[in-house]
């Protein structure tokens, strides 16, 4: 009578299907639940988040109200920096500050022209009315592509956008709509495939270049075929919500974050199309106290020997074996991707009522319940593209850590040189490929205004060796870190255009790690009785009872 949704988990010695759902014929004198938009397949994603409430939409939670924040993308090879604040996404010229416009795309020859409510249909490639904008929600993430090729952005409106680069300006060609809301964004190697991650713990890939004669993609949940061109389902995490993807370079593999503490390793399937799946696991990565949130991959550091004698362009990247994660238990971890050990920890915030030595042994090895450990989380993290050194922000600490990528050793705290109070660091990256940039964004102010700040952080990556990690970062007379008055203009400009975009009014909102927190209860009654609203028929609008 019960039928798996064809996902696969990790048990303890056995495989068993993750999540299960009842068929029409256990649902005697009912039909079956259809989403408002739609059967499975007719506008974006396929698997169990189709048509099936989750806990990233329906259960409520802190999440449902997370403020919007200032989000950064590095276009790989520095000449652009893409920006988005609540609504609004915007690309700056890394040198220059000048803006580069984004538009919808006049021709799509490939695929959708003449066709209606195909991602690249003319109404799908345009902005919105009437205000021009490309999302109607909170933009949560942003990412280029490793060839520069493409721009992704993902919302809360559920719309992934597709850019493409032209001479000159971003160009849209495809708008995906997905069931739950989006999370996080990642491309393959080649740029051909963009993978999303929603609230629903599913991960869904599509063609960011598709051809009128490629394939067409699986759905696993109904085992139908369907057009290439929607999100095909890649693979998912058991009712927890993904925060954050990452594709570490020639690695061929896909690591998730989510919030039950854990991030996850996968191999992408090299010997049939992506778009068919991704059922095996390499590795996980235990050792989080508390949610995930974000996640980097650390590059492996030059062999000088193995480069004399090589063109720059016959130089391939090595393959990216570690990766740094920061959580909700305010720690920055690195990981080997191949057999999930943990390599080193850091930790950058003091945890609220940490369990004893006593009690995190019986928790580690199993022998007591795992109960979170609540810290100032860390909400983004980025390491140096010479693999020399870590930068992370800290939940309302308005300074970016440094730290170098081999022991996570923490050598200096590069202070955000905004003046007001609430000042609350979203997003920290290192510019592509030299890294001689380190930028800051975040809010400040009851209204939440956004900054953008760029301090100068060392040599290039040939240079940057993890003994001089510590030298990266130059003290000014201010106690800041130096930053050049270029990047200044580039900073106004970045803070010009996404200024008109803040919430105002943010009293009702929380924090990245607050959204992600999940709440304690003391009792197993209130935890049976809070269980019971998960599915009820007002969808996570909790009652004045249940509340």
């Amino acid at each position: 009578p019960w039928r798996a949704s064809g996902r696969i988990a990790a048990f303890t010695g056995w495989w068993a299907p993750t999540r299960h759902r009842r068929t029409p014929r256990m649902a005697k004198g009912k039909s079956k639940r259809k989403h408002k938009d739609g059967p499975s397949g007719a506008e974006g994603g396929a698997g169990p988040s189709a048509d099936y409430e989750g806990p990233g939409e329906s259960w409520g939670g802190e999440h449902m109200n997370q403020a919007p924040a200032p989000l950064m993308a590095m276009h790989p090879s520095g000449e652009h920096i893409a920006v988005a604040y609540g609504k609004g996404v915007a690309v700056f010229d890394a040198s220059t500050g000048a803006q580069i416009p984004l538009r919808a795309a006049a021709k799509v020859p490939s695929i959708g022209e003449g066709v209606a409510h195909t991602p690249a249909s003319p109404e799908m490639r345009a902005p919105l009315e009437p205000d021009g904008l490309w999302h109607a929600d909170a933009i949560r993430a942003i990412a280029f592509d490793p060839t520069g090729r493409f721009l992704a952005t993902a919302a809360d409106d559920k719309a992934v956008r597709l850019f493409a680069r032209t001479p000159d300006a971003y160009e849209c060609v495809r708008r995906w709509h997905d069931r739950k809301k989006p999370t996080a964004l990642a491309y393959d190697d080649e740029g051909t495939h963009l993978m999303i991650s929603n609230k629903y713990g599913d991960v869904h890939v599509v063609l960011t270049d598709r051809e009128p004669n490629d394939p067409v993609g699986t759905d696993h949940e109904y085992g139908a075929l369907r057009e290439v061109d929607h999100p095909a389902f890649l693979l998912g995490h058991c009712c927890a919500v993904v925060t954050d993807l990452t594709c570490p370079r020639g690695s061929n593999l896909l690591v998730t974050a989510d919030r039950d503490h854990k991030l996850r390793a996968s191999n992408l399937p090299t010997t049939v199309p992506l778009i068919h799946g991704s059922w095996d696991i390499q590795s996980f990565l235990f050792g989080h106290l508390a949610f995930v949130s974000c996640a980097t991959a650390v590059p492996e550091p030059d062999d000088e020997e193995e480069g004399e004698g090589a063109a720059d362009g016959d130089r391939k990247p090595k393959k990216i074996e570690r990766l740094a994660s920061g959580g909700g238990d305010g720690a920055v971890r690195l990981f080997r991707l191949d057999d999930g050990e943990e390599l080193a920890s850091a930790q950058l915030s003091t945890p609220v009522d940490p369990p004893s030595p006593e009690e995190l042994e019986a928790i580690v090895t199993g022998q007591a319940p795992r109960i979170p450990v609540n810290a100032p989380a860390v909400t983004s993290v980025d390491a140096h593209p010479s693999g020399a050194a870590v930068v992370a922000a800290v939940e309302g600490a308005p300074e970016a850590v440094l730290m170098r990528a081999d022991s996570l050793r923490v050598v200096a705290k590069i202070p955000v040189p905004v003046v007001g109070d609430d000042v609350e660091v979203t997003c920290v990256r290192f510019d592509r490929p030299s890294g001689r940039r380190l930028w800051v964004a975040g809010t400040f102010g009851a209204d939440a205004k956004p900054f953008f700040r760029c301090a100068r952080v060392g040599s290039d990556g040939e240079a940057e060796t993890a003994e001089t990690a510590e030298t990266v970062v130059r003290d000014g007379e201010d106690g800041g870190a130096i930053a050049d008055p270029a990047d200044d203009v580039v900073a106004s400009e970045m803070c010009a255009a996404m200024a008109p975009h803040a919430p105002g009014n943010s009293s009702r909102m929380v924090s990245k790690g607050t959204a992600l927190r999940k709440k304690q209860y003391d009792n197993v009654a209130e935890i049976a009785e809070r269980k019971k609203l998960r599915r009820d028929v007002t969808k996570g609008k909790r009652t004045a009872d249940g509340a």
